[in-house]
C-alpha cells in the first residue's frame, strides 16, 4: 500500500544534538526507513537546510515553508508554495505560509544579531493567494496539508496549545490573513482529510465530511492515498 508520512514542525529538531522538545524525536529519525515524507512547514533555518542538502534525499523527503524559515536560502527539498502534488503515490494539495505571532521580537533580534530572522514572505502575497484559490477550486481534493488551518479550526488548535502551554489565560486569538484566506478555500471545497500543523500540539477536529487533524511538533501521521490514516499521531 502506497503511503506518505506527514511531519509537523520541526524547528531546526533534526536530530539528538539539535532536540530541544520533551515530546518526539528528531526529524532524521522520523524518516529514517520511511520511502516518503512530507514535512509542512517551520523545517528550520539556513543551518538546518545545509544538512538536508548533506543527508537527505531531496526526491523522497520534501517540506514547504511555514512562518519560521530562512526564504532566502529555501533548499531543493522545498515544495513550493501552493498547489498539488504526489509523493508516495498519495496525492495533494498543499499551501504554505502562516503568520508569525512573534513577529515583533523576531525583527528585534534581526536587529540585534545583523541578520534576518523575519521573513514577509512567510505568508502569501494577495496575487499567490488569487492563482491558489482557482487552483483549488479546480482540483477539489481529498486531501489538503497546510501550515496553518481555517480560522474556525486553526482557534481550537490555537486553544488547545495554550490549554497545554499554560501561558496567559487572558491571550487572545487572532485570525490572519492566512487562516481567513484558508477558511475561505474550505467554502469552496470540503476535502476527506485536511493536515496542518503549526499550533504544536495534536488535535482532531471534525466539520461535516472534512477531518482536521493538527499534527503537534515532531508528530506525524501516515496517510494513504485514499485519505486514511494508517497510524494515530505518534511522539
Amino acid at each position: 500500500m502506497n503511503e506518505l508520512r506527514v511531519i509537523g514542525d520541526v524547528h531546526a529538531q533534526t536530530d539528538e544534538e539539535n532536540l530541544v522538545s520533551r515530546h518526539g524525536r528528531p526529524y532524521l529519525e522520523l524518516i529514517a526507513g520511511v520511502e516518503t515524507s512530507l514535512q509542512l512547514g517551520d523545517m528550520g533555518d539556513g543551518e538546518t537546510y545545509d544538512q538536508l542538502r548533506r543527508e537527505v534525499d531531496a526526491g523522497r523527503h520534501r517540506f514547504f515553508p511555514g512562518n519560521h524559515e530562512s526564504y532566502d536560502r529555501l533548499p531543493p527539498h522545498n515544495l513550493g508554495d501552493f498547489g498539488t502534488a504526489s509523493l508516495g503515490g498519495v496525492e495533494f494539495f498543499f499551501v504554505r505560509g502562516a503568520e508569525s505571532t512573534d513577529r515583533d521580537k523576531l525583527v528585534r533580534m534581526s536587529r540585534d544579531l545583523g541578520k534576518t530572522l523575519w521573513f514577509a514572505e512567510e505568508q502569501l502575497a494577495d496575487e499567490q493567494m488569487q492563482a491558489c484559490e482557482r487552483a483549488y477550486a479546480a482540483a477539489r481534493p481529498t486531501i489538503v496539508i497546510t501550515h496553518d488551518a481555517p480560522t474556525e479550526v486553526a482557534r481550537l488548535a490555537w486553544e488547545n496549545s495554550l490549554r497545554h502551554a499554560r501561558r496567559d489565560a487572558a491571550a487572545v486569538f487572532r485570525p490572519s490573513r492566512t487562516s481567513e484566506f484558508l477558511a475561505r478555500l474550505f467554502q469552496h471545497h470540503q476535502p476527506q482529510l485536511w493536515l496542518f500543523g503549526h499550533h504544536h500540539r495534536d488535535l482532531e477536529h471534525r466539520i461535516g465530511e472534512t477531518w482536521f487533524r493538527c499534527i503537534g511538533e515532531l508528530s506525524f501521521v501516515d496517510i494513504t492515498a485514499e485519505g486514511l490514516v494508517s497510524d494515530a499521531a505518534r511522539r
